[in-house]
């Protein structure tokens, strides 16, 4: 049975509204989980199994409890360090996407703003400094644009809008916010929408 536990050492946490900011003094990467997300790692005890963290879920925020659910959190957790190790799902399915986790949700009639989602953010590099667009107002579009985007029943069978979006993430990560709203950019008009700007 997999017993998952997150990681707190050397780990700071702010609350905000309906997310939490961690903080990880190891890598200087601050991480912003959503609720669903935040849930899963405050229940990653060691105690709890993924079975155990699913119900949990259920019974917060009224997901169904479904352990993809549970893996895909995990599974970004690990990705941004902060498990004490990585999740092996007894047996290990292929790699999780958000998309198939947000349809599941989507046919049981939950919000997909309760899809896993972690936002990580670096300190600031050159490249960061030398851009025209704030890191928050970078962060802020990216999220929006994401939860339009998946809001949109077009996203789902459209791969330029899914391919855009992707690399407007990766952009993000390295602090490359024009790269970053092109993207974006590209994905609005993949959908047939208005750009950011």
């Amino acid at each position: 049975m997999t017993l998952p536990c997150a990681r707190k050492n050397e780990i700071l946490t702010q609350e905000l509204f309906e997310e939490t900011m961690v903080y990880d003094r190891v890598s200087h990467r601050a991480h912003v989980l959503n609720q669903t997300v935040a849930l899963v790692w405050e229940s990653a005890d060691g105690q709890n199994s993924i079975d155990e963290i699913a119900r949990i879920l259920h019974h917060k925020l009224g997901l169904p409890a479904d352990r993809s659910v549970v893996l895909l959190a995990l599974q970004e957790l690990g990705e941004s360090g902060l498990l004490q190790e990585p999740v092996n799902a007894e047996p290990a399915p292929d790699r999780l996407t958000r998309r198939q986790v947000a349809q599941r949700l989507a046919l049981a009639g939950a919000s997909l703003a309760l899809v896993p989602l972690v936002t990580s953010v670096l300190a600031p590099t050159p490249a960061m400094a030398a851009s025209s667009v704030s890191q928050s107002q970078a962060e802020t579009d990216l999220i929006d644009v994401a939860l339009e985007a998946e809001l949109d029943p077009n996203y789902y069978t459209n791969k330029t809008a899914e391919t855009d979006l992707s690399a407007a993430e990766t952009a993000f990560s390295k602090g490359n916010y024009s790269s970053e709203i092109s993207d974006l950019d590209g994905v609005l008009k993949a959908l047939g929408l208005p750009p950011l700007s």
